[in-house]
């Protein structure tokens, strides 16, 4: 089994009239609760609000946002100085699992906390899915 190509599913969402129809909160709460190894799913608005959480981790989500906001800008700025162009995700791995971010086009920033049993890969994908059904919703 192939995991889908970031075409295929932005193809897919666009031939898919009832994704439009969602709001963020039910995409993150599909995601949290369908997708393996994932354990709280947050996205903050360009102001640095909560915009909408889901998962076990949901009601940290004000410290979640301020330290990941503070990675990113870190992270931006060192990849800028270190010549290797604009800032794509973040992936960071602790003893009892991961947390991986990126800035949508929006402006939002989207971030997962993942279970000590995920693959960075497959966290990885499921950013870049979660994005791209947010991204129709968002605009």
């Amino acid at each position: 089994m192939s995991i889908p190509t970031v075409e295929f599913i932005k193809e897919m969402i666009s031939s898919d009239k009832s994704t439009i129809e969602e709001t963020p909160q039910q995409i993150l709460e599909k995601a949290c609760y369908e997708l393996p190894d994932i354990d709280g799913v947050f996205l903050f608005d360009p102001e640095g609000s909560t915009f909408a959480c889901a998962g076990n981790e949901a009601t940290n989500d004000a410290s979640i946002q301020a330290l990941v906001n503070g990675v990113i800008q870190l992270a931006e700025r060192t990849t800028g100085e270190l010549g290797r162009g604009a800032l794509n995700y973040i992936a960071l791995q602790g003893q009892l699992g991961f947390i991986v971010a990126t800035i949508l086009d929006s402006g939002y920033t989207l971030v997962l906390l993942g279970s000590n049993d995920a693959r960075l890969g497959l966290l990885l994908h499921d950013l870049e899915w979660i994005g791209c059904r947010l991204s129709p919703v968002l605009i």
